[in-house]
């Protein structure tokens, strides 16, 4: 539905706002693309549990379940 479409928007809005103004208060040239996925991920976790798994199995190009359980154990633990 459109309400749920709006939703997502704006939680996706948050992150990513909250994500660059972390990045920027680096103060680094260069940050690595690991950086910014674990900024974002730990971002994700406080907001949408669906996007933080997603995202999660994506950027960490998980394949089978224990692969996901022992990411997960670093975010979550």
């Amino acid at each position: 539905t459109v309400s749920k479409t709006q939703n997502r928007t704006k939680k996706v809005d948050r992150v990513t706002r909250e994500a660059e103004s972390e990045i920027l208060y680096l103060k680094k040239k260069r940050v690595k693309s690991e950086e910014i996925g674990d900024i974002v991920l730990n971002k994700l976790k406080k907001v949408d549990t669906g996007m933080f798994l997603r995202f999660l199995a994506y950027f960490k190009d998980i394949t089978s379940e224990f692969e996901m359980k022992k990411e997960l154990g670093k975010y979550l633990g």
